[in-house]
């Protein structure tokens, strides 16, 4: 008979034993069939002490128990395979009972001598494997956690991108309300101190020319009217007059310098609304520089600044005439 495999130790766990042993062409009737069980049974013992690896978990003397029972198991494989009936006319029965004999005392001596070494292998695999188990189910539950602990950071890390989003649209939009709140706070100003300035104004045109039709008339009276002329004149008289006009000059000094005053508040104003204006624009459209245009609208807004009605000279002179031209001139819009 070919054998697929060749009977040696390391092709235990493949050899043929039950196509030997059981070869009903070249034994006939005189098959092992006692003996193929048996010699099955220690096989798959042996091919558990290999596969638990007891080479190196049993002692030196207890391998060599081990390799001399699977050459033994080889050896009785093998005298079975050589066996030929068609050529050795010795091979009756008895000779068949004989071999079955010898190789059911070997399985039962070589199963008394593993029984006690299979179980401390199996045992062995059964720690290592209770040992393993528990090291994957740690390492599962690191694996877990350590998911868990990336997806908890990603979605803390979301939750900040937000949060810093949502501050950033909380400063945009607190500076655009504040900018506009602030340009109609100060475009109320304007109105009101322009109506003071308008108002204060009519007051100088009014007292100029008061002064002035006071002043021809005091001239006329005594040039044409008055008995004596100016020749007749007391210093009662000379003083009250001068007094009335010192007064009405200082009337008129007086509304000058308020409407200075109110022309020169509803120009700061007036800056001031256009700045806030622009500072509310430019925080919609570019809202990431929400602090450096604050700060620049800020500087633009309180800053001191020359910003004049009139120009210096004119302020300092006092000069109503000049008040009355440059406001007709130069007329300053709401």
């Amino acid at each position: 008979m070919n054998l697929k495999y060749e009977i040696k130790p390391e092709n235990l766990k493949v050899l043929e034993i039950k196509q030997i042993t059981l070869n009903k062409d070249k034994f006939g009737a005189l098959t092992f069939d006692k003996a193929y069980p048996k010699l099955h049974e220690i096989r798959k013992m042996l091919v558990e002490f290999e596969e638990l690896g007891y080479v190196d978990l049993l002692t030196s003397d207890e391998v060599n128990e081990v390799n001399s029972l699977k050459s033994q198991l080889l050896h009785y494989v093998q005298r079975v395979n050589d066996l030929n009936p068609e050529t050795d006319a010795t091979f009756n029965i008895n000779v068949r009972d004989s071999l079955e004999n010898e190789i059911d005392n070997f399985c039962k001596g070589a199963t008394k001598q593993l029984r006690a070494n299979l179980v401390f292998l199996r045992q062995e695999a059964a720690r290592k494997s209770t040992d393993q188990q528990s090291l994957a189910e740690e390492q599962k539950a690191a694996t877990q956690a350590r998911k868990q602990t990336e997806e908890t950071l990603n979605l803390l890390q979301q939750k900040l991108e937000k949060l810093n989003e949502r501050e950033q649209q909380l400063e945009t939009t607190s500076g655009k309300v504040g900018a506009k709140a602030l340009a109609i706070h100060f475009n109320t100003e304007t109105i009101l101190y322009q109506g003071r300035a308008d108002g204060w104004f009519k007051a100088v045109v009014i007292s100029y020319l008061l002064l002035v039709v006071l002043t021809l008339g005091i001239v006329a009276y005594y040039t044409w009217w008055h008995q004596g002329g100016w020749a007749a004149l007391t210093w009662q008289e000379g003083t009250a007059k001068l007094a009335l006009l010192a007064v009405s000059w200082y009337a008129v000094s007086f509304f000058i310098r308020s409407y200075n005053v109110n022309s020169h508040l509803a120009a700061v104003n007036r800056h001031r609304t256009a700045v806030a204006g622009t500072l509310e624009d430019f925080l919609a459209s570019n809202p990431s520089a929400t602090g450096e245009m604050l700060q620049n609208g800020t500087d633009a807004m309180f800053k001191h600044a020359a910003i004049g009605f009139i120009t210096k000279a004119e302020k300092d002179s006092g000069n109503p005439l000049l008040e009355i031209v440059n406001k007709i001139t130069n007329p300053k819009p709401d």
